[in-house]
């Protein structure tokens, strides 16, 4: 029973990689909320939403196969404290990996673009016991890699538990902070269906009915690379003869007596 349950398991991945299903391409949609953190923030809450499209060998209802993924996100992070807000607000470009196992998908993939501090902590004034004086909101630029698990409860729609780590440039006092999350969503995608031009039979435009095309009529058969001999010459018509003029009747005898009857007797049918 182990070593069956563990050939299935092995079996799903190299099935998926297969490309089982025709190439189709289509659009995904997804909405996530949980847990984010980053450098010198407080784990708060966080929220993400993305769109994008996507390519790949699948079959109809995505049972098996895999797909390559690009979009746009937008990902913030609330972090709550006694005096001020911090927020951290991220618009990414993204393109992910995914391979459908039946049920489950794997997806993994990574993300980069701006990232947005407010209010941050690089300093723009002096350090009084390492408190500073005055901050200013600071742009800068993040990248991460990130991998989610997908069950779909249905062809188009799944649940995604996704999680993510990286690190941003430029948006606090150090050159580079790590930033992350675990975060829960609703997955959507969908093929583009495509219609399919109806096929008109060709006809003959004279009489409008099937035209077959007339096959030569074949003579004997001759044995393969033997030249076929030519077709005898007719023989000519000799002239026509004349019909034979057709002799007159004779005139009838007036008066000449008619051949009597033969005498029949009696009992004897006539």
């Amino acid at each position: 029973m182990k070593r069956a349950l563990a050939a299935a398991l092995l079996a799903l991945p190299t099935a998926a990689h297969a490309g089982l299903g025709d190439r189709r391409s289509g659009v995904y949609l997804d909405a996530a909320g949980g847990l984010g953190g980053a450098y010198e923030m407080p784990v708060g809450v966080g929220a993400e939403v993305g769109v994008g499209g996507w390519t790949g060998k699948v079959d109809d209802a995505f049972s098996i196969g895999r797909t390559w993924s690009f979009g746009v996100r937008a990902h913030t992070d609330f972090a709550f404290e006694p005096d001020k807000l911090d927020t951290r607000t991220a618009v990414t470009l993204e393109f992910h990996r995914t391979i459908y196992l039946l049920v489950a998908a794997l997806k993994f993939g990574a993300q980069a673009g701006a990232v947005l501090r407010l209010p941050d902590w690089v300093c723009s004034g002096e350090r009084i016991h390492g408190v500073c004086d005055a901050t200013q909101p600071a742009l800068g630029g993040t990248v991460l890699v990130d991998a989610a698990l997908v069950y779909r409860f249905h062809r188009a729609w799944g649940l995604q538990l996704k999680g993510e780590v990286g690190v941003d440039v430029g948006a606090t006092d150090y050159p580079a902070a790590p930033v992350g999350g675990v975060l829960l969503g609703l997955m959507f995608e969908a093929p583009v269906k495509h219609k399919v031009a109806a096929v008109v039979p060709f006809t003959d435009p004279v009489d409008e009915h099937w035209s077959e095309p007339e096959l030569p009529t074949q003579g004997a058969p001759t044995t393969p690379g033997e030249l076929d001999a030519p077709d005898a010459p007719a023989p000519p018509e000799g002239p026509a003869t004349p019909d034979t003029p057709s002799t007159p009747d004779a005139p009838a005898t007036p008066g000449a007596p008619s051949t009597p009857d033969a005498p029949t007797f009696p009992g004897e049918p006539g």
